[in-house]
């Protein structure tokens, strides 16, 4: 389930076009990174995205995002203005919404999802979620690229 909601995503240009990039590039392969930047009450401000190395075993169905990546990015990271606050991923020939797999893997409340939709290996529609409080479904959040 997808309900609206409040916050809003503010994503820097340059990690927009860097998502675009590497969904294109994954193709028919999921692309997947992570997202830098800052929350609070009112929303996220994404500075940077991190392109990573999908390493699950089924990379057309799924992805996981390179362990190794989210702990270099947590360390370098750690005590700055800015952390860690979500990461994207793409479905290839599928809907910029998230999956039944997107689901059952989602666990932090916290984090921001953004699924880049690549139908027939040309980026479509790019939409960012949270995860809702209880965990049943997903918020859909509005992006906005400066």
């Amino acid at each position: 389930m997808i309900v609206s909601a409040a916050p809003a995503v503010r994503l820097a240009g340059e990690a927009a076009s860097l998502i675009a990039d590497a969904a294109e590039r994954a193709y028919p392969n999921e692309a997947c990174g992570l997202l830098i930047g800052r929350s609070d009450g009112s929303g996220w401000r994404i500075t940077r995205a991190i392109v990573g190395d999908n390493v699950h075993p089924e990379p057309r169905r799924r992805f996981e995002v390179d362990p190794r990546l989210v702990f270099e990015w947590m360390r370098r990271l750690r005590g700055g203005a800015e952390s860690v606050v979500g990461h994207f991923h793409s479905h290839p020939d599928g809907p910029a919404a998230p999956s039944e797999t997107d689901r059952a893997s989602a666990y932090d409340r916290s984090a921001l999802w953004i699924i880049a939709a690549v139908p027939q290996g040309r980026l479509g529609p790019m939409r960012a979620f949270r995860l809702e409080r209880d965990g049943a479904g997903f918020a859909e959040v509005t992006v906005n690229v400066e």
